[in-house]
């Protein structure tokens, strides 16, 4: 049945590509900028906000026109490959990729064209194989990461919250490399600064149904939980403040970004991902335009501070300590834009 209504998806969308390759015509406007989103959540959506508005009022300045194909594969794989095609068969001008499966779809399907592929929301592109490093990608893909530069501080943070010789659990999807590699980021910054957990208990799931039967076994086994920027549990980020909530799980939670945290998590340390969208179309532009190759473009990270996020909403409802809440504000204060 899963199957069956995966492929009507993707059916779907063909005709919606198809009919969309027909109106769309590249002389419409100067440049044509095919956008493929792996999934519909707040990080993802502001990051393309932030690309189509600032992209169109550079282009206005220059005195030219950018039409815009947006397109969402809605979390499946297939339905990215599907949309990336049809941008391949249109003969887009760029092709802007939002999240590490989209950028994946996009990269295979523009290999053999002079399409450049632009991405947004990835954690870390060498590790992905989109680029051969940060300073030269080598390839005809470039764009920026969504990496926090604040890593360090966000296990700390984990730290203030539980104190030492305690249980960290990290829970992710086994599937998303963006979400593999933050894994392995957190354990090496572990080891690197000698922080004191007792233990990191990893958890790797491969579907939203593993959350409603896997949550409670997990939570018990640890005494905080990191949620990185991965995209099948933030699209599902609500299934899993339900069963934290629920009666013997209780763990605090951070998360890898804002909006994951505003469901489920109770404090952060996250990017904004409307300014990361608005400096990856400042990248676009300069490509389009012929001012800069995007072979030598290197990948570049949020240079806007990060956001300090504070759920005592999701905290009450575990039980959390406010008292605790309190000197996580007042400690990481400096960070607030």
């Amino acid at each position: 049945m899963k199957k069956f209504f995966t492929l009507l998806l993707i059916a779907v969308m063909l005709s919606a590509t198809a009919l969309t390759a027909a109106g769309c015509q590249k002389d419409d406007a100067d440049f044509t900028v095919g956008i493929v989103q792996f999934a519909t959540h707040g990080a993802l959506d502001k990051a393309n906000s932030g690309f189509q508005t600032e992209l169109k009022r550079l282009m206005e300045e220059a005195g030219k026109t950018v039409k815009f194909s947006d397109k969402n594969a809605l979390g499946q794989s297939d339905a990215a490959n599907t949309i990336s095609d049809s941008f391949v068969n249109l003969g887009v001008d760029m092709i802007l990729a939002i999240a590490t499966p989209a950028v994946t779809a996009a990269v295979n399907k523009a290999r053999e064209t002079d399409i450049p592929v632009m991405f947004t929301a990835v954690t870390d592109p060498v590790y992905a194989g989109f680029v051969n490093s940060l300073e030269v990608p080598g390839k005809k893909v470039s764009g920026t990461s969504d990496l926090s530069p604040f890593l360090k501080e966000k296990v700390e943070l984990m730290l203030d919250l539980v104190g030492e010789d305690k249980k960290l659990g990290i829970y992710y999807t086994n599937s998303e490399p963006n979400s593999v590699a933050q894994v392995e980021m957190i354990e090496d910054i572990i080891d690197e600064y000698d922080l004191p957990f007792a233990q990191v208990v990893k958890r790797g799931i491969n579907e939203a149904g593993d959350i409603q039967t896997g949550f409670t076994v997990f939570a018990a086994s640890v005494d905080v939980i990191y949620i990185p920027t991965d995209n099948m549990l933030s699209s599902n980020i609500s299934a899993v403040h339900v069963e934290n909530k629920k009666e013997g799980n209780r763990k605090p939670i951070v998360c890898g970004e804002t909006d994951m945290n505003n469901i489920a998590g109770i404090a952060t340390l996250g990017i904004d991902y409307y300014a990361l969208g608005v400096q990856t179309a400042k990248m676009a532009f300069d490509v389009l335009m012929g001012n800069e190759e995007i072979t030598t473009m290197a990948v570049q990270q949020t240079d806007s501070p990060p956001e300090l996020t504070v759920n005592r909403t999701a905290a009450q409802e575990i039980g959390f300590s406010s008292s605790i809440l309190d000197q996580i504000e007042a400690k990481f204060s400096q960070f607030e834009g």
